[in-house]
């Protein structure tokens, strides 16, 4: 018999995430959810044993998904589905769907372009968790929204 869906949001995902990969894959993740939640939404889809957040970006009463941090220590990004940003412009353009693949790139995360519109690449929260290679993926993202929206996140 199949598990129950259940609910997940922030009290269950990261203790649950901290005892299984520790302190430092867990403050990857809540600096990536506190990013989501500053700078676009956040979605908790149930599930029975997988549990993570998705931040989502709306536009045209739309909402295109990023990627999902995932209770697995990783972000699945997301690809095949409608609602995923590189499906949707800008980035359904072959070169703005490069230049987000070298923005990765440069940050030590190389993931080949044909992963993006097959199946779902993964990145290992951990391979984030040098300050310097955290700091540049928030700021790709908030590249990828500032694309995706037209407007640029407001000076502090």
């Amino acid at each position: 018999m199949k598990p129950k869906p259940r609910p997940w949001d922030s009290s269950t995902f990261f203790p649950s995430l901290e005892h299984k990969f520790g302190a430092d894959v867990t403050g990857v993740a809540r600096a990536l959810h506190d990013w989501a939640c500053d700078r676009c939404g956040v979605e908790w889809p149930p599930g029975a044993t997988y549990g993570g957040f998705v931040p989502h970006v709306e536009v045209a009463q739309k909402k295109m998904k990023l990627f999902k941090a995932d209770i697995d220590g990783q972000i699945q990004w997301y690809s095949g589905t409608a609602t995923y940003f590189l499906n949707e412009p800008p980035f359904c353009a072959p070169q703005k769907t490069a230049e987000f693949a070298n923005r990765l790139k440069a940050l030590g995360i190389s993931i080949p372009l044909s992963q993006f519109k097959g199946k779902g690449p993964r990145t290992a929260l951990r391979a984030l968790a040098p300050e310097a290679v955290l700091g540049g993926f928030l700021e790709t993202l908030d590249w990828v929204v500032e694309s995706i929206t037209g407007s640029r996140k407001p000076d502090p």
